[in-house]
């Protein structure tokens, strides 16, 4: 275990008392599906688990920027369905990107295939996540936009189990003075440790609203018999997060669910006369199952696509009949690329209202161009950071962490490509500087206290037609990651966060200049 003690007494009392509370931890997960696959037995369809990398205890987090994000996410589900329907716009903005990278490439050659009318009005289901930092300026905080997920946006039943873990974890410490006054001396939370109840963790139901999501688009689809199809990556660790959807579906909906990964497509599936997709359950079957939906959880990097095989499982899949979540529309909508020419001028209110465009503008960090597109505001930031990187990062056109730039790692990538035409490909945002707290991390049975900042995911659920009345828009439950301080990158998935949850501070007492006021919220969120 990692203390911050200078006693050894106090650091075997500390131990103790930790070790305790993550045993329950512990078994909280286990019974409760909170789980991550450790392995996958050869040639088997059999996983050994482990509890998910956890935070011990919620994250305090000031509500009124919980509350700000938390309102803007319908508005950011209807700006990604007008963007991904505006094909020009779309084709115009990544043409140049494609010129270098074949990934953008493809898709959008896939994209260009889709009739006209099909992009301007079928029925697009998109389940986002919209990541934000909390930006510190002394003691102001406000949340900046890191990025918008519109493919594969995971933990949303994950995180919803967090949740409920600390709202039991902290109910068990409220009758534990002893581990309960370790907990908080080791977190130094900031506010009055007595108003920590499992109240102060709003509740999270990603599970249900991402789940209902799908079930109102098999709905639309309009065949009750139909199935689900889950795409997937081969040798995926992230299974339970999946499962536990797919249960949700039948629970709730009754409706049947299929895994398949994007080589299996085209054995698998086929296309008939009318469009419909057809899954072949198994050689045996003698009738084809219909898909009303494809839910990716695969899709969104360029090594999902190995071979012509996967493009070509793509392609099928996008010219059926089929709801796709999401479209290749949507994932380009939420491309690096189509984000930063967002933050230009006159671009929001092409598809938004005023107030809808002010309130998103609240929460965009910087963001520049480059290469051949670079403005003369893109070469001065450019300038800046190849003298210094420790204010910026550089994102090429990628999902999935791993792949950006900082430091001095980043002004030497800008230095040694400036001339070069795939710095295209590249866009640079200013970096966001969270306030640094100490979390209690769980990893793999090992408890660890560390310096951490965190990043904040806002799930949203939209399902329409292209008309101005979508059948759902919605915000749909939150994902809090944390991450050791001096850690560039943030997933889970490639091992450098753990899970959390939010506690938030009083509704009264925290003052943000940012917010606007109820009727020009009122007014913004009800026109989406």
């Amino acid at each position: 275990m990692n203390m911050n003690s200078d006693s050894n007494d106090s650091d075997i009392s500390t131990n103790l008392h930790l070790t305790r509370v993550s045993k329950l931890v512990d078994t909280w997960c286990g019974c409760h599906g909170l789980l991550y696959a450790d392995s996958q037995l050869k040639d088997q369809n059999v996983y050994t688990w482990r509890a998910a990398p956890l935070s011990l205890l919620p994250l305090p987090y000031p509500y009124k920027a919980y509350k700000f994000v938390k309102d803007l996410q319908p508005i950011i589900n209807k700006l990604i369905d007008k963007l991904s329907r505006d094909k020009d716009f779309l084709v115009d903005t990544l043409n140049v990107i494609a010129k270098t990278d074949d990934f953008t490439n493809r898709l959008l050659q896939i994209y260009e295939e889709v009739d006209d009318t099909v992009i301007r009005e079928s029925v697009q289901l998109g389940l986002h996540r919209s990541d934000y930092m909390l930006n510190s300026d002394g003691d102001y905080e406000k949340p900046l936009q890191i990025e918008m997920n519109t493919i594969a946006s995971s933990f949303g039943c994950l995180s919803n189990k967090v949740t409920s873990m600390h709202k039991y974890i902290l109910e068990r410490l409220n009758k534990d003075n002893i581990a309960w006054d370790v907990a908080k001396q080791q977190l130094e939370y900031p506010f009055n440790s007595a108003a920590i109840t499992s109240e102060s963790v709003p509740d999270n139901l990603s599970t249900r609203m991402l789940a209902f999501g799908i079930a109102m688009a098999h709905l639309v689809f309009g065949d009750n018999q139909a199935i689900v199809l889950f795409v997937v990556q081969p040798g995926e660790r992230n299974v339970a997060d999946q499962r536990l959807l797919a249960e949700e579906l039948w629970n709730s909906h009754n409706i049947r669910t299929e895994f398949i990964t994007l080589s299996e497509v085209t054995s698998k599936c086929h296309v008939d006369t009318n469009k419909v997709l057809q899954y072949k359950i198994d050689e045996d079957s003698r009738h084809d199952q219909k898909v009303s939906v494809v839910y990716y959880r695969a899709g969104y990097g360029p090594s999902d696509y190995p071979s012509n095989t996967e493009w070509n499982a793509r392609k099928i899949i996008e010219l059926s009949s089929a709801i796709k979540c999401p479209s290749i529309g949507y994932q380009l909508a939420g491309t690096k690329k189509v984000q930063q020419v967002l933050c230009e001028d006159n671009i929001l209110e092409r598809y938004l209202n005023p107030i809808e465009s002010q309130l998103l503008r609240e929460c965009f960090a910087a963001q520049f161009s480059l290469g051949s597109m670079a403005t003369s505001q893109s070469l001065e930031a450019m300038k800046n950071a190849i003298s210094d990187g420790s204010k910026w990062v550089l994102k090429p056109q990628r999902e999935g962490g791993g792949n950006n730039y900082y430091g001095k790692e980043l002004s030497n990538f800008l230095n040694d490509h400036k001339t070069d035409p795939t710095l295209s490909e590249y866009i640079l945002m200013q970096r966001i500087f969270p306030k640094i707290k100490n979390s209690i991390f769980l990893r793999n049975g090992n408890i660890d206290i560390l310096p951490s900042i965190n990043e904040l995911g806002i799930y949203g659920t939209f399902l329409g037609d292209g008309s101005e009345n979508p059948l759902v828009n919605t915000y749909s439950g939150y994902l809090l990651r944390t991450k050791p301080y001096g850690v560039d990158e943030g997933g889970v998935a490639t091992g450098y966060s753990v899970l959390n949850s939010i506690a938030l501070l009083d509704k009264v007492d925290e003052i943000v200049e940012y917010e606007l006021d109820d009727e020009e919220i009122e007014m913004g969120i009800s026109k989406s």
